[in-house]
């Protein structure tokens, strides 16, 4: 899978009708997008991709970019009780708000939902400090039972010093029940949303002030009863 450029591939996940979907970040103008996609045309510097496969991966059901002009990647791949597909990834760019949803003001994190056949874009919303870069590198994504949504990701100077992007934790929206409220910039954090992004339900930080939390991508998990594990260095 992948176009004439560089690709990868970050999330896989099966749907209740077995097929499969890949989600990750494409610099090819000819990745394999089919007819009726969300969006046929590349838009610029890095693009997310969501790509539909059959339950044998033979085919391509479906596949579509999503981003900005600027850069864009998608990390995880979820589903709720009706199959619709969802998303969490980076951008520096504006990512598009659709619906009556929560939302913060030039948030470098995204969260979108497509219908199964990947024509659509349902509802989208974004996350963030409003610094001009992420805030976060993804670590854990869900959609439970109730069809509430959770992230949780990491951020600061580890992030920092291996990207050489400017990265901080500080300035995330944190509700009054938060285990952990204030943040020294290199902690983790854990957003849960209501179904369909209708609310920020709950806002965290978690770690310490001795040393710079952080966890290699994809390493942590949710349960779809609402319980966090979280894996951290």
């Amino acid at each position: 899978l992948g176009g004439s450029d560089e690709d990868a591939a970050y999330g896989v996940n099966i749907d209740s009708k077995g097929r499969i979907f890949i989600t990750g970040g494409t610099l090819s103008n000819d990745f394999q997008v089919t007819n009726n996609a969300y969006d046929k045309t590349y838009n610029g510097q890095i693009d997310g991709f969501v790509t539909e496969l059959n339950s044998s991966g033979s085919s391509i059901l479906a596949s579509t970019y999503i981003g900005t002009s600027s850069y864009d990647q998608s990390y995880l791949i979820q589903f709720d009780a009706f199959d619709h597909v969802y998303i969490t990834g980076q951008t520096k760019g504006v990512m598009p708000v659709v619906g009556d949803v929560y939302s913060n003001s030039n948030g470098r994190q995204f969260i979108s939902m497509f219908d199964d056949n990947l024509t659509s874009l349902l509802k989208s919303t974004v996350f963030g400090s409003g610094s001009k870069e992420p805030d976060l590198s993804p670590s854990a994504f869900l959609v439970d039972l109730c069809g509430r949504i959770y992230v949780s990701g990491w951020g600061g100077g580890v992030n920092e010093f291996y990207n050489g992007n400017i990265s901080s934790t500080k300035g995330l929206p944190v509700t009054n029940d938060a285990f952990q409220k204030s943040t020294d910039g290199s902690d983790f954090y854990l957003i849960i949303l209501d179904k369909y992004f209708n609310s920020l339900i709950y806002g965290s930080y978690f770690g310490g002030p001795k040393s710079e939390e952080h966890v290699d991508g994809g390493t942590s998990r949710f349960d779809r009863n609402g319980i966090v594990y979280q894996s951290v260095c």
